[in-house]
Protein backbone atom coordinates (compact mmCIF):
# COMPACT_ATOMS: atom_id res chain seq x y z
CA UNK A 1 0.00 0.00 0.00
CA UNK A 2 3.02 2.53 0.76
CA UNK A 3 4.61 1.84 -2.16
CA UNK A 4 1.60 2.55 -4.26
CA UNK A 5 0.98 5.51 -2.46
CA UNK A 6 4.81 6.74 -3.00
CA UNK A 7 3.75 5.15 -6.79
CA UNK A 8 1.37 7.55 -7.63
CA UNK A 9 2.03 10.53 -5.53
CA UNK A 10 6.04 10.95 -5.18
CA UNK A 11 7.38 9.01 -8.09
CA UNK A 12 10.33 10.79 -7.77
CA UNK A 13 10.78 8.89 -4.44
CA UNK A 14 11.23 6.01 -6.12
CA UNK A 15 14.62 6.61 -7.66
CA UNK A 16 17.54 5.43 -5.08
CA UNK A 17 19.44 8.13 -5.81
CA UNK A 18 16.66 10.93 -5.93
CA UNK A 19 16.10 9.89 -2.90
CA UNK A 20 19.82 9.49 -1.33
CA UNK A 21 19.61 13.44 -2.58
CA UNK A 22 16.81 13.98 -0.79
CA UNK A 23 17.55 13.23 2.34
CA UNK A 24 20.61 14.70 1.78
CA UNK A 25 18.90 17.78 0.97
CA UNK A 26 16.79 18.08 4.05
CA UNK A 27 19.67 17.95 6.34
CA UNK A 28 21.11 20.66 4.76
CA UNK A 29 18.60 22.60 4.32
CA UNK A 30 17.33 22.10 7.91
CA UNK A 31 21.00 23.18 8.74
CA UNK A 32 20.69 26.47 7.13
CA UNK A 33 17.29 27.01 8.49
CA UNK A 34 19.22 26.05 12.40
CA UNK A 35 22.20 28.74 11.02
CA UNK A 36 19.81 31.70 10.41
CA UNK A 37 18.25 31.24 14.14
CA UNK A 38 21.20 30.87 15.76
CA UNK A 39 23.13 33.91 14.05
CA UNK A 40 19.92 36.04 14.62
CA UNK A 41 19.54 34.69 18.94
CA UNK A 42 23.29 35.49 19.10
CA UNK A 43 23.86 38.63 17.84
CA UNK A 44 20.67 39.97 19.51
CA UNK A 45 22.45 38.05 22.95
CA UNK A 46 25.97 40.37 22.40
CA UNK A 47 24.09 43.63 21.63
CA UNK A 48 20.08 43.45 22.13
CA UNK A 49 20.31 46.12 19.40
CA UNK A 50 17.74 45.82 16.73
CA UNK A 51 19.94 47.56 14.37
CA UNK A 52 22.86 45.01 14.40
CA UNK A 53 19.83 42.59 13.90
CA UNK A 54 19.06 44.34 10.55
CA UNK A 55 22.70 44.66 9.68
CA UNK A 56 22.82 40.99 9.93
CA UNK A 57 20.18 40.04 8.19
CA UNK A 58 21.38 42.64 5.19
CA UNK A 59 25.10 40.51 5.64
CA UNK A 60 22.83 37.25 5.02
CA UNK A 61 20.82 38.49 2.36
CA UNK A 62 22.67 40.78 -0.01
CA UNK A 63 25.92 38.21 -0.69
CA UNK A 64 23.91 35.70 -1.94
CA UNK A 65 21.39 37.84 -4.17
CA UNK A 66 25.03 39.03 -6.10
CA UNK A 67 26.32 35.41 -6.06
CA UNK A 68 22.92 34.48 -7.43
CA UNK A 69 23.05 36.80 -10.10
CA UNK A 70 25.97 34.43 -11.69
CA UNK A 71 25.60 31.29 -9.77
CA UNK A 72 23.39 29.71 -12.58
CA UNK A 73 25.94 30.45 -15.21
CA UNK A 74 28.76 28.72 -12.94
CA UNK A 75 26.11 25.92 -12.37
CA UNK A 76 25.53 25.58 -15.93
CA UNK A 77 29.57 25.34 -17.40
CA UNK A 78 30.68 23.48 -14.68
CA UNK A 79 30.27 19.81 -12.64
CA UNK A 80 27.20 20.40 -10.44
CA UNK A 81 28.04 17.91 -8.56
CA UNK A 82 31.85 19.38 -7.61
CA UNK A 83 30.12 22.44 -6.87
CA UNK A 84 28.13 21.21 -4.42
CA UNK A 85 30.64 19.33 -2.45
CA UNK A 86 33.05 22.24 -2.38
CA UNK A 87 30.15 24.15 -1.18
CA UNK A 88 29.26 22.08 1.05
CA UNK A 89 32.24 21.96 2.69
CA UNK A 90 33.30 25.51 3.10
CA UNK A 91 30.22 25.91 4.61
CA UNK A 92 30.69 23.13 7.68
CA UNK A 93 34.15 24.89 7.89
CA UNK A 94 32.70 28.43 8.09
CA UNK A 95 29.76 26.83 10.59
CA UNK A 96 32.47 24.85 12.64
CA UNK A 97 34.49 28.20 12.84
CA UNK A 98 31.29 29.95 14.30
CA UNK A 99 30.53 27.08 16.87
CA UNK A 100 34.28 27.09 18.25
CA UNK A 101 34.14 31.15 18.75
CA UNK A 102 30.77 30.97 20.41
CA UNK A 103 31.68 27.70 22.45
CA UNK A 104 34.49 29.40 23.71
CA UNK A 105 33.04 32.44 24.60
CA UNK A 106 35.04 34.26 22.07
CA UNK A 107 32.40 35.07 19.53
CA UNK A 108 32.39 39.06 18.61
CA UNK A 109 29.70 40.64 16.77
CA UNK A 110 32.23 40.79 13.47
CA UNK A 111 33.05 37.51 13.57
CA UNK A 112 29.07 36.56 13.19
CA UNK A 113 28.33 39.25 10.55
CA UNK A 114 31.17 38.50 8.67
CA UNK A 115 31.05 34.23 8.46
CA UNK A 116 26.88 35.48 7.93
CA UNK A 117 28.44 37.11 4.63
CA UNK A 118 30.76 34.58 3.70
CA UNK A 119 28.01 32.11 4.32
CA UNK A 120 25.70 33.81 1.94
CA UNK A 121 28.36 33.74 -0.53
CA UNK A 122 28.73 30.06 -0.75
CA UNK A 123 25.27 29.45 -0.64
CA UNK A 124 24.61 31.58 -3.49
CA UNK A 125 26.89 29.47 -5.58
CA UNK A 126 25.40 26.42 -3.87
CA UNK A 127 21.59 26.56 -4.30
CA UNK A 128 21.45 27.43 -8.52
CA UNK A 129 23.73 24.13 -8.67
CA UNK A 130 21.36 22.01 -6.82
CA UNK A 131 18.30 23.21 -7.68
CA UNK A 132 19.97 21.90 -11.14
CA UNK A 133 21.00 18.59 -10.33
CA UNK A 134 17.81 16.91 -9.09
CA UNK A 135 16.45 16.82 -12.51
CA UNK A 136 19.69 14.22 -13.84
CA UNK A 137 18.51 11.68 -10.91
CA UNK A 138 14.59 11.69 -11.86
CA UNK A 139 13.10 10.24 -14.95
CA UNK A 140 10.90 12.94 -16.79
CA UNK A 141 7.50 11.65 -15.74
CA UNK A 142 8.33 12.05 -12.12
CA UNK A 143 10.28 15.07 -12.51
CA UNK A 144 7.01 17.16 -10.79
CA UNK A 145 6.52 15.26 -8.06
CA UNK A 146 10.97 15.76 -7.33
CA UNK A 147 10.35 19.67 -7.23
CA UNK A 148 7.56 19.36 -5.04
CA UNK A 149 9.67 17.34 -2.66
CA UNK A 150 12.20 20.02 -2.70
CA UNK A 151 9.55 23.26 -2.06
CA UNK A 152 8.53 20.84 0.93
CA UNK A 153 11.96 20.86 2.04
CA UNK A 154 11.98 24.71 2.76
CA UNK A 155 8.68 24.94 3.78
CA UNK A 156 8.68 21.64 6.24
CA UNK A 157 12.41 23.06 7.99
CA UNK A 158 10.78 26.56 7.93
CA UNK A 159 8.06 25.98 10.31
CA UNK A 160 9.42 23.11 12.34
CA UNK A 161 13.01 24.50 12.53
CA UNK A 162 12.48 27.80 15.05
CA UNK A 163 10.33 26.17 17.52
CA UNK A 164 12.67 22.81 17.75
CA UNK A 165 15.97 25.11 17.64
CA UNK A 166 14.55 27.43 20.10
CA UNK A 167 14.08 24.39 22.70
CA UNK A 168 18.24 23.24 21.67
CA UNK A 169 19.24 27.07 22.16
CA UNK A 170 17.17 27.26 25.69
CA UNK A 171 18.93 23.89 26.95
CA UNK A 172 22.48 24.08 25.28
CA UNK A 173 23.38 27.52 24.17
CA UNK A 174 23.75 28.95 20.37
CA UNK A 175 26.69 27.11 19.77
CA UNK A 176 24.98 24.14 19.02
CA UNK A 177 22.86 25.45 16.62
CA UNK A 178 26.17 26.24 14.60
CA UNK A 179 27.45 22.54 15.04
CA UNK A 180 24.10 20.96 13.44
CA UNK A 181 24.45 23.41 10.91
CA UNK A 182 27.74 21.98 9.75
CA UNK A 183 26.98 18.49 10.06
CA UNK A 184 24.02 19.39 7.53
CA UNK A 185 26.16 20.40 5.17
CA UNK A 186 28.50 17.56 6.22
CA UNK A 187 25.32 14.59 5.09
CA UNK A 188 25.10 17.18 1.76
CA UNK A 189 28.21 16.36 0.59
CA UNK A 190 28.70 12.80 2.20
CA UNK A 191 25.60 12.05 -0.04
CA UNK A 192 26.97 13.61 -3.39
CA UNK A 193 30.27 11.31 -2.61
CA UNK A 194 27.99 8.19 -2.76
CA UNK A 195 26.47 9.29 -5.79
CA UNK A 196 29.57 10.00 -7.63
CA UNK A 197 31.14 6.64 -6.06
CA UNK A 198 28.25 4.43 -7.89
CA UNK A 199 30.84 5.06 -11.08
CA UNK A 200 27.82 4.20 -13.62
CA UNK A 201 27.79 4.71 -17.28
CA UNK A 202 25.59 7.50 -18.40
CA UNK A 203 23.20 7.76 -20.89
CA UNK A 204 21.29 11.39 -21.18
CA UNK A 205 18.06 10.14 -23.36
CA UNK A 206 17.94 13.95 -24.70
CA UNK A 207 16.41 12.58 -28.48
CA UNK A 208 18.21 15.90 -30.03
CA UNK A 209 17.73 16.90 -33.27
CA UNK A 210 18.19 20.01 -35.07
CA UNK A 211 20.80 21.61 -37.92
CA UNK A 212 23.46 23.75 -37.89
CA UNK A 213 24.33 26.04 -34.84
CA UNK A 214 21.50 24.44 -33.06
CA UNK A 215 22.82 21.10 -33.50
CA UNK A 216 26.45 22.15 -32.74
CA UNK A 217 25.50 23.75 -29.39
CA UNK A 218 23.67 20.59 -28.31
CA UNK A 219 26.40 18.09 -29.24
CA UNK A 220 28.98 20.50 -27.33
CA UNK A 221 25.80 20.36 -24.35
CA UNK A 222 25.29 16.48 -24.35
CA UNK A 223 28.37 15.25 -25.38
CA UNK A 224 31.17 18.15 -25.00
CA UNK A 225 32.87 19.89 -22.19
CA UNK A 226 29.43 20.89 -20.48
CA UNK A 227 28.43 20.13 -17.26
CA UNK A 228 25.79 18.26 -19.05
CA UNK A 229 28.12 15.57 -21.14
CA UNK A 230 27.01 12.20 -20.63
CA UNK A 231 28.86 9.23 -21.65
CA UNK A 232 26.40 8.92 -24.92
CA UNK A 233 23.42 10.43 -25.84
CA UNK A 234 20.49 9.48 -27.67
CA UNK A 235 19.62 11.33 -31.09
CA UNK A 236 16.88 12.03 -33.36
CA UNK A 237 18.26 11.72 -37.49
CA UNK A 238 14.17 12.78 -38.40
CA UNK A 239 16.03 16.32 -40.27
CA UNK A 240 18.18 13.75 -42.73
CA UNK A 241 21.04 11.99 -40.90
CA UNK A 242 23.28 14.61 -42.16
CA UNK A 243 22.37 16.50 -40.20
CA UNK A 244 23.52 14.87 -37.02
CA UNK A 245 26.95 15.74 -38.22
CA UNK A 246 28.05 18.42 -35.25
CA UNK A 247 27.01 16.05 -32.87
CA UNK A 248 29.07 12.73 -34.11
CA UNK A 249 31.86 15.39 -34.49
CA UNK A 250 31.91 16.12 -30.93
CA UNK A 251 31.58 12.73 -29.56
CA UNK A 252 34.06 11.20 -31.49
CA UNK A 253 36.20 14.09 -30.08
CA UNK A 254 35.67 13.82 -26.65
CA UNK A 255 35.16 9.54 -26.50
CA UNK A 256 31.41 9.78 -26.05
CA UNK A 257 28.60 7.65 -28.08
CA UNK A 258 25.50 8.58 -29.97
CA UNK A 259 22.41 6.43 -30.09
CA UNK A 260 20.50 7.55 -33.36
CA UNK A 261 16.79 6.62 -33.24
CA UNK A 262 15.91 4.33 -35.68
CA UNK A 263 12.79 1.92 -35.02
CA UNK A 264 10.93 2.84 -31.40
CA UNK A 265 8.80 0.91 -29.57
CA UNK A 266 5.91 3.81 -29.53
CA UNK A 267 3.28 3.04 -31.81
CA UNK A 268 2.96 6.52 -33.29
CA UNK A 269 6.55 6.11 -34.78
CA UNK A 270 5.59 3.40 -37.32
CA UNK A 271 3.81 5.42 -39.80
CA UNK A 272 7.45 7.14 -39.70
CA UNK A 273 10.14 4.70 -38.98
CA UNK A 274 8.35 1.92 -40.88
CA UNK A 275 7.46 4.17 -44.27
CA UNK A 276 9.50 3.28 -47.17
CA UNK A 277 11.96 5.82 -47.95
CA UNK A 278 12.97 7.13 -51.17
CA UNK A 279 16.85 6.46 -52.63
CA UNK A 280 18.88 3.74 -51.65
CA UNK A 281 17.72 0.10 -52.38
CA UNK A 282 14.23 -0.66 -52.97
CA UNK A 283 11.76 -1.34 -50.16
CA UNK A 284 14.10 -0.04 -47.48
CA UNK A 285 12.46 1.76 -44.86
CA UNK A 286 13.09 4.85 -43.10
CA UNK A 287 14.21 2.72 -39.65
CA UNK A 288 17.09 0.76 -42.18
CA UNK A 289 17.96 3.78 -43.71
CA UNK A 290 19.11 5.11 -40.50
CA UNK A 291 20.60 2.10 -39.07
CA UNK A 292 22.40 1.77 -42.87
CA UNK A 293 23.60 5.36 -42.60
CA UNK A 294 24.76 4.80 -38.46
CA UNK A 295 26.68 1.93 -39.91
CA UNK A 296 28.83 3.45 -42.43
CA UNK A 297 29.52 6.42 -40.09
CA UNK A 298 30.89 3.15 -38.05
CA UNK A 299 33.00 1.59 -40.97
CA UNK A 300 34.56 5.07 -41.96
CA UNK A 301 35.59 5.29 -38.06
CA UNK A 302 36.61 2.18 -37.39
CA UNK A 303 36.59 -0.23 -34.00
CA UNK A 304 34.78 0.14 -31.41
CA UNK A 305 31.66 1.74 -33.06
CA UNK A 306 30.88 4.97 -31.34
CA UNK A 307 27.47 5.15 -33.18
CA UNK A 308 24.62 3.08 -31.98
CA UNK A 309 21.28 2.66 -32.62
CA UNK A 310 17.56 2.96 -30.61
CA UNK A 311 15.21 -0.16 -32.04
CA UNK A 312 12.24 -0.90 -29.03
CA UNK A 313 12.10 -4.17 -27.87
CA UNK A 314 8.47 -4.91 -28.51
CA UNK A 315 8.74 -4.31 -32.27
CA UNK A 316 7.77 -7.56 -34.23
CA UNK A 317 9.79 -6.06 -37.66
CA UNK A 318 12.65 -4.54 -36.57
CA UNK A 319 15.58 -3.36 -38.90
CA UNK A 320 18.24 -5.40 -39.51
CA UNK A 321 21.55 -3.94 -37.69
CA UNK A 322 23.58 -6.84 -38.09
CA UNK A 323 26.13 -4.73 -40.51
CA UNK A 324 25.76 -1.94 -37.58
CA UNK A 325 29.43 -2.73 -36.20
CA UNK A 326 28.01 -0.38 -33.32
CA UNK A 327 25.56 -1.09 -30.45
CA UNK A 328 21.78 -1.06 -30.12
CA UNK A 329 19.86 0.26 -27.51
CA UNK A 330 16.76 -1.85 -26.51
CA UNK A 331 14.23 0.41 -24.57
CA UNK A 332 11.18 -1.25 -23.62
CA UNK A 333 11.95 -4.31 -21.53
CA UNK A 334 9.63 -5.40 -18.28
CA UNK A 335 6.84 -3.14 -17.62
CA UNK A 336 6.88 -2.15 -21.42
CA UNK A 337 6.32 -5.51 -22.29
CA UNK A 338 9.48 -6.36 -23.76
CA UNK A 339 10.20 -9.79 -23.03
CA UNK A 340 14.00 -10.43 -21.86
CA UNK A 341 14.21 -14.25 -23.12
CA UNK A 342 12.97 -12.80 -26.92
CA UNK A 343 15.64 -10.51 -26.94
CA UNK A 344 17.96 -12.77 -28.89
CA UNK A 345 18.89 -12.05 -32.44
CA UNK A 346 17.01 -9.05 -32.53
CA UNK A 347 17.12 -7.74 -35.92
CA UNK A 348 20.29 -10.15 -36.37
CA UNK A 349 21.80 -8.81 -33.73
CA UNK A 350 25.21 -10.63 -32.34
CA UNK A 351 26.24 -11.60 -29.38
CA UNK A 352 26.89 -8.74 -27.05
CA UNK A 353 25.39 -6.32 -29.59
CA UNK A 354 22.25 -5.26 -27.27
CA UNK A 355 21.81 -3.26 -24.52
CA UNK A 356 18.26 -3.67 -22.84
CA UNK A 357 17.12 -0.89 -20.92
CA UNK A 358 15.32 -1.90 -18.01
CA UNK A 359 15.58 1.03 -15.71
CA UNK A 360 11.55 1.41 -15.46
CA UNK A 361 11.65 -2.33 -14.68
CA UNK A 362 13.91 -1.88 -11.61
CA UNK A 363 11.92 1.03 -10.07
CA UNK A 364 9.08 -0.31 -10.39
CA UNK A 365 10.34 -2.64 -7.54
CA UNK A 366 11.16 0.06 -4.89
CA UNK A 367 11.31 2.43 -2.93
CA UNK A 368 12.87 -0.98 -0.98
CA UNK A 369 16.16 -1.10 -1.35
CA UNK A 370 16.46 -4.97 -0.98
CA UNK A 371 13.55 -5.09 -3.17
CA UNK A 372 15.50 -2.49 -5.56
CA UNK A 373 18.69 -4.37 -5.94
CA UNK A 374 16.93 -8.11 -5.87
CA UNK A 375 14.93 -6.80 -9.02
CA UNK A 376 17.93 -5.39 -10.57
CA UNK A 377 19.83 -8.44 -10.24
CA UNK A 378 17.07 -10.59 -11.82
CA UNK A 379 17.08 -8.38 -15.01
CA UNK A 380 20.86 -8.59 -14.74
CA UNK A 381 20.53 -12.24 -15.10
CA UNK A 382 17.27 -12.37 -17.05
CA UNK A 383 19.59 -10.78 -20.31
CA UNK A 384 23.15 -12.11 -19.38
CA UNK A 385 22.47 -14.76 -22.31
CA UNK A 386 23.00 -11.46 -24.77
CA UNK A 387 26.32 -11.60 -24.22
CA UNK A 388 27.46 -15.30 -24.85
CA UNK A 389 29.05 -16.28 -27.15
CA UNK A 390 26.93 -17.76 -30.54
Amino acid sequence: MLRGFISARYPALLSPYYRRYWLGSFASVGGTQFITLGQGWLIFELTGSAWQLGLLGAAAALPNILMTLIGGVIADRFDKRRIIVLTSALCALLLAVLAALDFAEVVRVWHVLTIAALFSLVTGLDWPARSAIYPYLVERHALMSAVALNAFIWQATRMAIPAFGGLLIALYDTWVMFAIGAAGFAVLESTIGALRECGVLVLADAKRGDIGSTMAAYADAWVGDSPLAADAVTASPYLGFGSLQPLLDTARAHERGVFVLAATSNPEGASVQRAIGQGGPAGRSVAQSIVDAAAAVNEQWGPPGAVGVVVGATLAEPPDVSALRGPVLVPGVGVQGGRPDALAGLGGALPGQLLPAVSREVLRAGPDITALRAAAERMRDAVSYLNAPA
